[in-house]
């Protein structure tokens, strides 16, 4: 059976279509930039589209759905920087808040100062972003064509079971675990910065695989797998805003101390700042350190339970088909991790790095 039977067809569409219509709900709230979780909200959406996008061939051309994807990337790169600086903003007045050593009040008041400014610079972007996504003629085309594919495919016998989303299924859902099972050996290397984020990366391919595919089964059939593939991107992803922390912090202290010279024309007062940052920095290596030991004890015990190979034994022995169907979906969770250390922004530092951010989509 290819990817044009109708029961795919149907389920994939239905699928995209319920996505773009909760970005296009949140946009209004996105605008005017009232409430920060509005922003997160439409990014989470964004993300999963794109995710159900890449596993859509068969029911457009490939240059459509690329032409699709872009428009929907374009908004997800905006909201993820603007929703990045949100979460360092919350941290940093949360830090600033229980702060013991009130010594160190100017350092991070100052890093604040700096990243709320930041923030504000950005937010034009962000209703461009939005504004250029509701007045898009790729989104108009893409939510047309949809509901073409969907009246089709329920004409065509949509509604009748069929194997075919439990073989997509299979396809793209073990494709994602043996790229998350490419970066095992680096588990036991808590200092392989740069694969420990690429492994974050794979798990969040896995799991917004998964959730796009857990409407196929009965009776959450996939849930346990989908708790452990967000448990394990939240961890990672909490052990690369440690490092992103520890990167940017001197970086930042350097580009301020240049700034504050400038300015004041001396470096009077450059001491408590650069004191403060120092023990941040020093708290954002004690946190990663207890992040990377939870995260690795945890691989290990999911690993000796069996949850990996439990999956493709579902995988392998799929169950009787179900009608697909998106109706009975729960809404788009917040699938942001409980940052200790949301990760730093880029434009509060006018030094490039290699380190990426958590959140972007093209990550």
């Amino acid at each position: 059976m290819s990817k044009k039977d109708p029961s795919w067809k149907l389920f994939i569409a239905q699928t995209l279509l319920d996505r773009l219509q909760t970005m296009r709900d949140l946009a209004p709230d996105v605008r005017l930039s009232e409430d920060i979780e509005a922003i997160h909200q439409m990014r989470v959406a964004s993300r999963k589209l794109r995710a159900a996008l890449e596993v859509s061939g068969g029911i457009a051309g490939k240059k459509q759905i690329s032409r699709w994807s872009k428009a929907i990337g374009r908004v997800t790169r905006s909201l993820g920087r603007s929703r990045d600086l949100d979460v360092q903003i919350d941290f940093v007045a949360g830090y600033l808040e229980h702060l013991e050593d009130k010594r160190d009040r100017i350092g991070i008041e100052r890093l604040l100062l700096r990243l709320q400014q930041a923030r504000q610079r950005y937010q034009p972007k962000v209703i461009d972003a939005v504004e250029r996504f509701e007045k898009s003629d790729a989104v108009e085309s893409m939510s047309n064509q949809l509901h073409e594919i969907i009246l089709k495919a329920n004409r065509d016998g949509g509604r009748t079971s069929s194997g075919q989303p439990f073989t997509q299924a299979r396809r793209h859902i073990l494709k994602r675990l043996e790229e998350l099972h490419a970066y095992r050996t680096f588990v036991d290397r808590p200092t392989m910065n740069t694969q420990l984020h690429e492994m974050r990366i794979s798990a969040k391919h896995l799991r917004y695989t998964l959730e796009l595919f857990a409407p196929t089964y009965a009776d959450d059939t996939l849930a346990p797998t989908v708790r452990a593939a967000r448990k394990l991107q939240n961890a990672l992803g909490k052990l690369h805003d440690c490092d992103m922390w520890i990167d940017m912090l001197p970086r930042f202290y350097d580009a301020e101390s240049v700034r504050h010279e400038k300015f004041h024309g001396h470096r009077r007062g450059l001491k408590r700042i650069e004191t403060a940052i120092e023990n941040l920095t020093e708290h954002q290596r004690t946190q990663r350190q207890q992040v990377y030991e939870r995260f690795a004890s945890y691989w290990h015990k999911i690993e000796a339970k069996g949850v990996w190979v439990e999956l493709r034994d579902l995988l392998d022995n799929p169950p009787a088909p179900l009608t697909p169907t998106t109706a009975d979906q729960p809404p788009i969770e917040d699938d942001t991790p409980e940052h200790p250390s949301p990760p730093p922004h880029e434009p509060i530092v006018e030094v490039k790095t290699g380190l990426r951010p958590t959140h972007p989509m093209d990550n």
